[in-house]
């Protein structure tokens, strides 16, 4: 059997958990000082360019399997929320779970930057599962 339908069934592993909250991969960093809501809304998007599969979509066949595709993606999302504290980031990343999610019409990804948290601003990559685990995110973050 060829890598690509070995993908392909794993993708269609997937598709039982598509989407869910459990399946998403959620990232939060402090960072000392104000980010600007342009320039975070610029980055998230120049981040596609090193990391393509943030940007992609599954495509589901009508045999059950499903392959990720960049073709045809949409840019990651970026929402930017107030905050005052730790209990925001989580309310925040809360209500993102509560969004409904299509990844075969929506991108694999969202970015959410929390402004005004105890001095500082928080980012939160919202990463689908089947796009990163949870050490890739943190290099994801890392770029970012």
């Amino acid at each position: 059997m060829n890598s690509q339908k070995q993908f392909e069934m794993a993708l269609t592993f997937e598709r039982s958990f598509l989407p869910t909250r459990s399946s998403n991969i959620k990232i939060a960093a402090y960072v000392d000082g104000e980010i600007d809501e342009e320039l975070f809304r610029d980055a998230v998007n120049k981040l596609t360019i090193k990391h393509p599969y943030l940007r992609s979509k599954v495509v589901m066949r009508e045999d059950g399997t499903a392959y990720l595709t960049t073709e045809g993606g949409k840019k990651p999302k970026s929402v930017v929320v107030l905050g005052n504290s730790n209990a925001d980031i989580f309310d925040a990343i809360y209500q993102e779970d509560l969004q409904p999610s299509n990844w075969e019409t929506e991108p694999t990804s969202r970015f959410i930057l929390i402004k005004g948290v105890n001095s500082s601003d928080v980012v939160v990559a919202y990463v689908q599962h089947v796009v990163a685990d949870g050490r890739s995110v943190v290099f994801v973050m890392k770029h970012l």
